[in-house]
């Protein structure tokens, strides 16, 4: 049996939605670095790329955790007050995925920007992959919503 709201529910669907928008932004992130394969848009300079490369998969790594980090902490911090109502539960519970989205996304950008400096498509991949499972790990799920928000399972 579902205890969530009617309420819960629709914000919950919003949520969703915004979640998919910015998972499909790595579609386009691929569509774009297709396109422009083999045009090198960016001089790195003597800078060669495979360094830009580990750089950038270094930061993206510790962009990764901290989003786990970063989602973890806004969620415990909303359970740890006073009991909040649903407005607030669904405020908390919307920033905590879309920040954390967001930062997940960002993994994939890297890739982008590598195309763009000369680097391989499976480089792209590679990134958009990691990306994409990460931001999966962080879907949205009705169980952390009811439990922001006080319902019981």
């Amino acid at each position: 049996m579902n205890t969530a709201s009617e309420f819960l529910q629709k914000e919950f669907r919003i949520a969703q939605v915004i979640w998919i928008a910015i998972l499909a932004a790595l579609v386009i992130y691929l569509g774009v670095g297709h396109a422009f394969f083999g045009r090198e848009f960016v001089d790195a300079g003597s800078i060669p790329v495979s360094l830009i490369r580990n750089i950038l998969a270094g930061v993206g790594g510790l962009m990764l955790v901290g989003s786990w980090l970063i989602r973890r902490k806004m969620l415990e911090g909303s359970r740890s007050g006073q009991p909040r109502g649903e407005e607030a539960a669904v405020k908390a519970f919307k920033a905590a995925t879309m920040i954390s989205a967001g930062i997940c996304e960002t993994v994939g950008l890297f890739g982008l920007v590598l195309v763009f400096l000369g680097d391989s498509l499976q480089t792209l991949y590679l990134f958009v992959v990691v990306a994409a499972a990460a931001m999966i790990i962080h879907r949205p799920k009705i169980e952390e919503l009811e439990k922001l928000a006080g319902k019981t399972l």
